[in-house]
């Protein structure tokens, strides 16, 4: 019996060792996106999205994340570009509600510098991308920024008569600011 419950604790040891789980604090976290419109620069935000995270640097090979990210919330602090966010030239919401990224594996790039390599679905369009990120720890919180320039053409985001770059650039950054907690503090 006692032999039993010990290459029990053994098999089970990695699972606890492994990576921790986190809960994104909503107030304190931000995922925007920057683009340019008629030459001039705008920001915009995803205020709707979540995230399911499991991590601990010294467990990188355990690290998960996915993150949804309700797209018909994006707000670009116009009213008119707003709404056309929304259209099927865009988002085209009513067909693809939501964009998705899930990671595959993570890789550290110096002290506290990450990237995490995944699939980012966007508009029914999957592609390969990798999130540079800083990440600092302290004791249960955990502060993540990091950016990514996505070619907006990848993804069929602005097709038709949106789909030079006359008026709308192609390159759009995609920013991530997340403050988090260990989960069971």
């Amino acid at each position: 019996m006692i032999a039993r419950l010990m290459i029990a604790a053994v098999m089970l040891w990695p699972l606890a060792a492994g990576a921790a789980e986190w809960r994104v604090i909503a107030k304190d976290s931000h995922l925007g996106f920057q683009g340019t419109q008629a030459g001039s620069s705008f920001d915009g935000i995803f205020p709707a999205f979540d995230a399911a995270i499991r991590f601990d640097p010294d467990h990188l090979d355990q690290a998960s994340v996915t993150v949804t990210i309700d797209l018909s919330k994006a707000e670009s602090g116009n009213a008119d570009r707003d709404s056309a966010l929304g259209q099927p030239e865009w988002f085209h919401v009513k067909t693809y509600p939501t964009a998705q990224f899930v990671s595959q594996s993570f890789r550290k790039t110096a002290a506290d510098q990450y990237e995490a390599s995944g699939k980012l679905t966007l508009k029914g369009v999957t592609h390969q991308i990798v999130l540079p990120f800083t990440l600092k720890i302290t004791g249960a919180v955990a502060h993540m920024t990091g950016a990514v320039t996505l070619n907006r053409h990848d993804f069929n985001v602005g097709e038709g008569q949106w789909g030079s770059d006359q008026w709308v650039g192609k390159d759009v950054v995609v920013t991530v600011k997340l403050t988090a907690e260990r989960a069971g503090n």
